[in-house]
């Protein structure tokens, strides 16, 4: 699945794209994230490693550890700027853990949904045959 994550953010790179609350944009010099009510900001803190999301993500807006990283919460006032596509499959996978593979299965069309009721079942114990 690797390569199809590639080859998915590649086709999607054709414009700017959200991915959660992350607005993603190629530029002449590659490629830049912010969040995406920050897309206008001119004083943003630019960072230039993929490595640099981690603590993004890590606090929201009040300094608030962020254990769920799907939360809507991540904090504003940053700009990551990035080289190559393997960069940014690093930043989103710090930003949102999983959620490219997830992506990429999606658009393959092979996400394979568990219906609430058999997940429910199933963590019960009552599963029924």
């Amino acid at each position: 699945m690797p390569n199809s994550i590639g080859r998915i953010l590649e086709g999607t790179l054709t414009g700017p794209f959200y991915f959660g609350q992350i607005l993603v944009r190629k530029t002449d010099d590659g490629l830049v994230l912010c969040h995406r009510d920050d897309h206008a900001r001119k004083d943003l803190q630019t960072c230039r490693n993929a490595e640099e999301a981690v603590e993004i993500a890590k606090y929201d807006d009040a300094g608030n550890y962020r254990p769920l990283k799907t939360a809507p919460n991540v904090r504003r006032g940053w700009r990551l700027t990035l080289k190559t596509l393997e960069e940014l499959k690093r930043a989103l996978d710090y930003f949102y853990p999983g959620r490219l593979a997830v992506f990429a299965a999606w658009k393959s069309g092979k996400l394979q949904t568990t219906p609430l009721r058999e997940t429910l079942d199933r963590q019960s114990g009552s599963m029924m045959l």
